[in-house]
């Protein structure tokens, strides 16, 4: 009798932590959600300091020639790769509003768990692809330098050595290790061919560029934003230009630049 005495208790405290915690979850999702209203579709966001509130209420408003470079050249299937995804915003875009498979590569631990987050609460888990690591020229392990611990920031840096500022001199706060892939061994090993790449890494394009002889051969549109070097934008437009690209001059936006596949008839 006393043993099923302990037993019952044992199950009601069990059941109450159970009860509790989901509770207590459910309450800190609802705090957090940020809703808002584009183009007549409601998103969700997982919003937890000033910096995703941000990226959420300036959806479809910041880079706003980024938006206008996806709506005019994705179509429905095709596939999207979100090269420095952050907090998912671009991933999101596509496969919600254009119906397109995204591929979101992203490294930085707490920016992806809100890009889960945001996916699910989006009802988008079968249409983006998470891959959490960073994309590069080679296939090795590395080191993400951190300029910040915030949840949605950017300015972090890829690099084996050890540095104090990162490639866009944001001051280093902390490495943790990731791992990097190649574009082209990661499209021969998965088998997932993109038709645009959005490439936003603070400082990695021309890179990511190297790493991405195949998939040039292939892809039709680029969007990336230009590193601060000078050295380095050249390199990347002489990649571009050399794999038969053009660029969208209308859409040019700051160090936002765009690129389309030169038509067979084209000089």
């Amino acid at each position: 009798m006393l043993n099923k005495l302990r037993f019952f208790k044992q199950f009601k405290f069990f059941s109450l932590r159970v009860l509790f915690s989901n509770f207590f979850e459910w309450f800190i999702d609802i705090l957090f959600i940020k809703k808002i209203k584009f183009k007549n579709k409601k998103i969700l966001f997982y919003s937890i300091n000033e910096m995703t509130i941000s990226r959420a209420i300036l959806f479809g408003k910041k880079e706003k020639e980024v938006y206008q470079f996806i709506d005019r050249y994705l179509e429905k299937e095709d596939v999207f790769f979100d090269i420095g995804a952050n907090v998912g915003v671009f991933s999101i875009y596509s496969s919600l509003f254009k119906e397109a498979k995204s591929v979101a590569f992203e490294p930085e631990y707490s920016n992806l768990y809100l890009l889960k987050k945001n996916i699910i609460l989006n009802g988008l888990k079968d249409k983006i692809q998470i891959y959490p690591c960073s994309v590069s020229n080679d296939n090795n392990y590395n080191f993400l330098h951190l300029s910040s611990f915030e949840s949605g920031a950017a300015l972090h840096s890829i690099s084996r050595d050890d540095i104090e500022l990162t490639d866009e001199n944001a001051k280093v706060k902390m490495k943790i290790g990731t791992y990097n892939i190649s574009l082209d061994d990661f499209v021969k090993n998965t088998g997932i061919y993109p038709n645009m790449l959005k490439i936003d890494t603070d400082g990695k394009e021309l890179e990511i560029l190297e790493g991405s002889e195949n998939v040039l051969k292939n892809v039709s549109y680029i969007a990336f934003e230009m590193p601060y070097s000078i050295e380095k934008r050249k390199k990347c437009i002489d990649i571009l230009n050399k794999n038969m690209f053009k660029e969208i001059e209308e859409l040019r936006e700051g160090r936002n630049i765009f690129f389309k596949k030169k038509n067979a008839d084209e000089k």
